[in-house]
């Protein structure tokens, strides 16, 4: 007797492969689903954090620019509440100390400083000088033939330890700096560059604050009327992307005339 083979029915062998298609369609769709889920979860949280840090970076400037005038009306009340203080605009020189660029060098360029400070004497030679101060730095980056302007406006407040001798003062102390624009600007038709500006996602090229040392030097004439001469140095490296691999810290050179409010 002569076996029959059996054999599964086309209509069977198609349904099974329509099944098998709509569960790997089903299992793919909740695979994108969870996929575009997870990043507009990610790209939310992004945007949040630097929507958040912009709110908190413009009301900082905010809240400097503020007492920056603050300061400045207070200081036409100093003479009268007997209160040392007084007004200064130096002219600066700058550049950046660079480590771990090869090939890349930074020039002093020159730029102005203005603002204003107060002065409370602990003693008859000894006292503390905050100022705050507004900055325009300039420099030149050099990378070969390829030269670049470095431009910096920002916000410096110092706290020196004052010691007097006679008509002669040094200054000495710590500072803090936020840079609120900074930009590499070219006449050799390369874009211009801001620097504090995210680009495609990446992180920017440089950060804002500072935190450094300074020295300042100075002469008062029985009028008032001071000579100044000035070194700061930054601790904190400028770079914000690529700041594993180099570093670049401030530099500042200064000289000025101030003018000192009371007695």
């Amino acid at each position: 007797m002569k076996k029959e083979t059996l054999r599964t029915p086309k209509s069977v062998e198609n349904k099974v492969v329509n099944a098998y298609n709509r569960v790997e369609d089903a299992v793919v769709g909740i695979y994108q689903n969870i996929e575009d889920g997870v990043v507009g979860t990610y790209q939310k949280i992004e945007d949040g954090v630097v929507n958040t840090y912009q709110k908190i970076e413009d009301r900082f400037v905010r809240v400097f620019l503020s007492v920056a005038l603050m300061l400045g009306l207070g200081l036409t009340q100093l003479h009268a509440q007997g209160v040392l203080g007084g007004i200064k605009v130096d002219a600066n020189m700058s550049n950046l100390i660079l480590s771990d660029l090869d090939g890349v060098k930074s020039k002093l360029g020159f730029g102005v400083t203005a603002g204003g400070y107060t002065k409370l004497m602990l003693g008859n030679r000894l006292g503390l000088q905050p100022e705050i101060l507004l900055h325009y730095k300039n420099s030149k980056m050099e990378l070969g033939k390829i030269e670049r302007d470095f431009q910096y406006f920002g916000v410096e407040m110092p706290l020196y330890l004052a010691m007097q001798a006679g008509n002669c003062s040094i200054n000495l102390g710590p500072y803090v700096g936020f840079g609120i624009d900074a930009r590499y600007k070219s006449g050799s038709g390369l874009p211009e560059v801001e620097l504090y500006k995210e680009y495609g996602g990446q992180k920017s090229q440089m950060q804002r604050w500072d935190l450094g040392a300074g020295a300042m030097f100075g002469y008062e004439f029985n009028n008032g009327l001071q000579v100044t001469a000035g070194y700061k140095i930054g601790f904190i490296d400028a770079l914000n992307a690529g700041k594993d691999d180099a570093t670049m810290l401030n530099q500042t050179i200064s000289v000025g005339l101030g003018y000192r409010f009371g007695k």
